[in-house]
């Protein structure tokens, strides 16, 4: 019997080439499929995709691990000269973020659309 991975992430790719979201569900644990995930997200940025979105609505359960992977994703995606955004965040998942200050350095929207607006300004 296969286990399920910790994380699934689905890739949305925007009308706009410079733009992608990634939405995330399960979680966000230092699993394989996460740092495979940090991998997809610097490779897309390298590529000369500068506006990331990460719609983490469907993330049940994080651990600190999880917490740097993200904290990595908007290192390299800030290092590049791009704009990452946040959408949907769980009430647990914003403490922890509050908790590593890494909340206060992230853009944050309610929705995928209003964070592609944002992130074209």
């Amino acid at each position: 019997m296969r286990k399920r991975p910790c994380i699934e992430v689905e890739r949305v790719e925007h009308q706009d080439p410079k733009a992608v979201v990634y939405r995330l569900s399960g979680r966000l644990l230092g699993s394989t499929e996460c740092y495979e995930f940090l991998e997809d997200v610097r490779d897309t940025v390298r590529d000369g995709c500068p506006r990331v979105i990460f719609n983490l609505e469907k993330v049940n359960r994080a651990a600190s691990a999880g917490i740097g992977i993200l904290a990595a994703c908007y290192t390299s995606v800030t290092n590049a000269g791009g704009r990452m955004c946040v959408v949907a965040v769980p009430k647990s998942l914003r403490t922890l973020m509050e908790l590593v200050c890494l909340w206060d350095l992230l853009e944050k929207s309610d929705t995928e659309t209003d964070a592609f607006e944002k992130l074209k300004a």
